[in-house]
């Protein structure tokens, strides 16, 4: 039997063989960064550049001093405090983080204000800020572009409509009854070149809300929409006219085969009408695509809408390219806006989904087509929670890149709830009663 002394002697002998027969196979065990070894990495934003009314780019150069990654890594930003911190606003930099520069762009901001910013790091057992960095959004002078060119003729009028042929511009009218639209018959013309207003003949379908309107062929088909009484019964509409402006005279069309109750888009391709709506009950159709025939008067059905149920929508038609871009969740969902961009290509009756709309998500949206260029922004978003606030920024999309550019916005201009946008080959227009109309001129736009 093997004393208990000669035993242990034995093992002791087995695990020093063992451990230098490791130390010789890998004599070099890399030491590991213990949490005493783990710095902040340095940050300092060098420049604000691109800044524009509601968004600016920041350059931030990294300079990492420890093989690990933060654990967070924060561009902290805001206006209120010149010390902003996490519980303010933030972006998330570690997907960007690298030694080296990283462009940070961030949006939503307030024009003509001043904003702080700094970058907060935190490791394992560290954590800090920056120095603090501070911008100046752009003022007004973005407004050079953008001239007032006429006052309306009734100020205490509203006008949620507006449409050109050629180079005027004609103006739906719409009355209030306390705090409700009950919609209207007159329907305004407005030639820039001499500054003149006419008034056209009354539409004779009643007093509508929300109509469609398409311009074919120097004329003017209307309908559809609701009516009111003045209560908050809605009666739906499927009535739809024709108006001639050589006798300015109105005559009835073939009604439509349906009523809406949400309107997402209409629009003109190759003197067709298309309107994109749901039916009476939007809880149960989808967008449905019709297509209207000035010759036949006959309206087809086409391939329904393949995105989620949206109205309010912008329509711009450029060279026979139709884009519908923005609008309101049909459904009550969260987010209550879209800034989805589609595009219908008719002649396939197919939808493709393009570059997103890079401005906050926003309803009632507004734009037009200068010369081919489109043009988008303004319209209502969801920045305080269920208060809807009225956005000024301007957006070009170039559709052969995909690519959303930002444009001169307008500052002194002040939008009521109804508000109309229209452009021709002169200009952009948008506007309300109470503050006039005013004309975007991309040549200043610089």
């Amino acid at each position: 039997m093997m004393e208990f002394g000669s035993m242990w002697n034995n093992i002791l002998f087995f695990v020093c063989i063992w451990f230098c027969a490791c130390s010789t196979v890998d004599p070099e065990i890399p030491d590991y960064e213990s949490l005493e070894n783990d710095p902040l990495p340095i940050a300092t934003i060098k420049s604000a550049s691109r800044v524009f009314l509601r968004e600016a780019t920041l350059s931030i150069v990294l300079s990492p001093t420890s093989s690990r990654i933060p654990r967070r890594l924060y561009l902290c930003y805001g206006k209120d405090s010149d010390r902003p911190d996490t519980l303010q606003l933030k972006v998330d930099l570690l997907p960007l983080y690298k030694d080296g520069t990283i462009d940070v762009k961030i949006t939503n901001l307030l024009p003509a204000t001043l904003y702080y910013c700094r970058v907060y790091a935190e490791t394992r057992n560290e954590k800090g800020y920056s120095d603090v960095f501070k911008f100046w959004t752009s003022t007004s002078d973005t407004d050079i572009a953008w001239k007032k060119i006429a006052d309306f003729p009734d100020r205490k009028a509203f006008y949620n409509r507006a449409f050109t042929i050629g180079k005027d511009i004609y103006f739906q009218e719409c009355e209030m009854d306390g705090l409700m639209n009950v919609g209207g018959t007159a329907i305004l013309k407005f030639t820039p070149a001499s500054c003149i207003w006419e008034k056209l003949t009354d539409f004779p379908g009643g007093k509508r809300c929300d109509p469609v309107i398409y311009v074919m062929n120097d004329k003017i088909y209307m309908g559809l929409g609701h009516t009111t009484n003045g209560d908050s019964l809605v009666n739906l509409q499927n009535d739809f006219w024709e108006y001639d402006l050589s006798d300015r005279s109105w005559r009835p069309m073939s009604d439509s085969p349906g009523c809406y109750s949400a309107l997402m888009a209409s629009f003109v391709y190759k003197d067709k009408g298309y309107l994109i709506s749901t039916g009476a009950m939007w809880e149960e159709y989808p967008m449905m695509v019709r297509m209207f025939d000035p010759v036949s008067g006959k309206w087809t059905k086409k391939a329904d809408f393949p995105g989620e149920k949206v109205s309010n929508t912008l329509t711009l038609v450029a060279e026979d390219r139709i884009f519908v871009i923005g609008g309101s969740f049909v459904y009550g969902k969260n987010p209550v806006h879209s800034n989805c961009l589609w595009e219908y290509v008719p002649d396939t009756d197919t939808w493709f989904r393009r570059a997103d709309f890079p401005g906050t998500a926003r309803s009632d949206m507004h734009g037009f087509v200068i010369s081919g260029r489109l043009y988008a922004g303004f319209g209502y978003e969801n920045m305080r929670g269920d208060w809807l606030d009225y956005t000024r920024d301007l957006w070009e999309y170039l559709p052969d890149r995909d690519v959303w550019e930002p444009r001169a916005g307008i500052t002194m201009w002040k939008p009521d709830y109804f508000t109309f946008s229209a452009g021709t080959d002169q200009g952009g227009y948008i506007g309300c009663a109470k503050d006039g109309l005013w004309m975007y001129s991309p040549e200043k736009d610089k």
